[in-house]
């Protein structure tokens, strides 16, 4: 433990981040709202009292709150089923939509072959019974009227509430070219109870509904605090910056989703500031909004609008997002592979043995992989075998996550406190460190790897051959070069530090991204290198199989340019060192 980690340690103030908790906790921030409006303005006023400078950015962003819905059976028999509506759904005409149910199984494109659902309206059920955009996608792409997921059995045994969701597969505002893709059908939940009813229903004989749903969506104000935490100006890299964020709206209340993360940052931020003189490079701190009602919009719109400064200044980004659950004790990491070995070593020097490893998932506000800037997000979560474990998408695991009984009671001061002092000794250590922790040798075996794997799917219908050989090349330059790099002079570290993170511009678009620098893949899961996907395709395709080719070919030129870029880079490294 360093001697920065021991202030930090000491500088946490249990009592101050649990009454930011409360505070927030007692407002509804659901976003574009007058309660979200509340939420920044107590932020600012928390910033103001330590004197810590921010600017809070005000722009609009096209939002959805989910609208009422309604599901009547009209035959075999007659009666109302509960059902819930979520951000984006296409909206029923008045009177509602009538039509056959017909079940899917899982939901995948795969799943609807053999499957006739056009003008039926997909009685669904998936893994998680979580409705996600691709399932929606789906549904309409075959013709569907409409989508039915039936939720995951956890929920009748815990809060009986349906879960929160937001069904858009478009990332941030959209633009013009997305407008095809926001759901044009009406999207619910159901309860796994009734939903299995209505499935045994229609094994037996025709079922006909009734839906009502839809969502308000518009254009709508938000408002983005971020505060600036400065290195001190004779530092030779104050200009550069490590951002520390998580997102300020919620559902509800959303105490563990979240205002437990909001209290982390606020409280970081009063930490941090204090501790400037001890830090090599800048932390800004931002508070999102538009997360669950704008899909990240409020982080797109700050990657958008910020492009030029995050590419030339950022070195990482930190999503902070549900700690301080109550129970929670395992440390969950999701990091890509340059950070993986300085945050796997922080977390065995703060003694936090129990860790979860993951890569980012595109979702939760992963908005900069465009950028190529190195993406983490750190948080506590419950065990796979505790009591309160679900299978949800946040609040640590906690089975409350997305509905009204996200309270007060869900979250825990003293393990707030730890969370904080932990991704403080995280930020603070990325933020000072005089040579920056990255290992692109490691980013360079993981790109070996899963273009082995695409070779492999793609068999001798496509040749990765020739980059695969680069790319196992550069690994074993860059291996080389770690170990030289615990010498870097201290004349050389500003250059070195700035080619480090020309690394990651080069790699982690190409490694994480189809669209590239400036634009966002969808909000649908991802494979690594996902501009290879055509791979997948490939086999059994009759005409299209040209046209796949065509662009695998293309997606493996700009494969061969990234790598010939981190040469350029590896050799200007190793001429540092000579």
């Amino acid at each position: 433990m360093t001697e920065l980690d021991s202030l930090i340690r000491e500088a946490v103030s249990r009592q101050a981040a649990w009454q930011h908790v409360e505070e927030l906790s007692s407002i509804d921030r659901t976003s574009a709202t007058e309660g979200d409006y509340q939420a920044v303005r107590y932020v600012e006023k928390q910033l103001e009292a330590h004197g810590i400078p921010f600017t809070t950015h005000e722009f609009d962003s096209y939002i959805s709150w989910p609208g009422e819905a309604r599901l009547e059976l009209l035959s075999p028999d007659s009666r109302s089923v509960e059902v819930k509506s979520h951000a984006f759904s296409g909206s029923t005409p008045e009177g509602g939509v009538v039509a056959e149910l017909a079940f899917v199984e899982g939901g995948e494109a795969v799943d609807y072959r053999g499957i006739d659902v056009r003008g039926k309206i997909v009685l669904l059920r998936g893994p998680l019974g979580l409705i996600m955009p691709e399932k929606v996608f789906n549904a309409q792409r075959h013709g569907a009227a409409g989508i039915v997921m039936i939720a995951g059995e956890h929920i009748e045994h815990t809060s009986g509430h349906l879960h929160e969701m937001i069904v858009t597969p478009i990332w941030g505002t959209p633009e013009v070219g997305d407008l095809d893709d926001i759901p044009q059908i009406p999207a619910v939940s159901i309860k796994y109870t009734d939903g299995m009813t209505l499935k045994s229903m229609l094994d037996e004989q025709p079922v006909r509904v009734r839906l009502q749903a839809g969502s308000d969506t518009a254009w709508r104000k938000l408002k983005l605090p971020v505060a600036s935490i400065q290195a001190p100006a004779t530092s030779p890299e104050s200009e550069d910056f490590v951002l520390l964020s998580g997102h300020l709206d919620s559902w509800y209340l959303g105490t563990t989703d979240n205002a437990t993360g909001d209290a982390v940052l606020l409280e970081l931020a009063r930490v941090l500031h204090e501790k400037r003189a001890g830090l090599r490079r800048s932390v800004r701190i931002a508070w999102w909004p538009g997360h669950s009602t704008g899909r990240y919009s409020g982080s797109t719109w700050y990657a958008d609008h910020f492009w030029a400064e995050l590419d030339q200044h950022c070195v990482a980004v930190c999503i902070v997002d549900s700690p301080g659950v109550r129970g929670a004790t395992v440390q969950r990491l999701k990091s890509m592979d340059e950070l993986r070995d300085f945050n796997l070593g922080k977390l065995r020097d703060l003694e936090q043995e129990d860790v979860s490893l993951l890569y980012p998932g595109k979702n939760g506000d992963q908005s900069f992989w465009g950028v190529g800037v190195s993406a983490m997000a750190l948080n506590s979560e419950l065990t796979q075998d505790h009591e309160d474990r679900a299978p949800v998408g946040g609040c640590g695991g906690g089975w409350w996550w997305h509905t009204p009984t996200d309270t007060i009671d869900k979250g825990d001061a003293d393990a707030l406190a730890r969370d904080s002092w932990v991704i403080g000794s995280v930020i603070a250590g990325l933020a000072s460190e005089p040579l920056l922790p990255f290992h692109f040798d490691q980013t360079l075996a993981a790109f070996a790897r899963h273009l082995a794997t695409w070779q492999e799917k793609a068999g001798t219908r496509f040749d990765l051959g020739s980059v695969i050989d680069q790319t196992e090349a550069l690994q074993a330059r860059a291996a080389d070069l770690q170990e030289r790099l615990k010498t870097v002079p201290e004349q050389e570290l500003v250059a070195v530090n700035r080619s480090l993170m020309r690394l990651g511009r080069i790699l982690n678009p190409v490694l994480y991204t189809r669209v590239g620098r400036f634009g966002q893949d969808r909000a649908v899961p991802h494979p690594f290198i996902p501009g290879l996907q055509e791979i997948d395709e490939l086999a059994g395709v009759g005409d299209r199989e040209g046209f796949l080719r065509t662009r695998l070919v293309r997606e493996r030129n700009r494969i061969q340019d990234a790598l010939f870029q981190v040469g350029r880079e590896l050799a200007l490294l190793e001429s540092s060192l000579m």
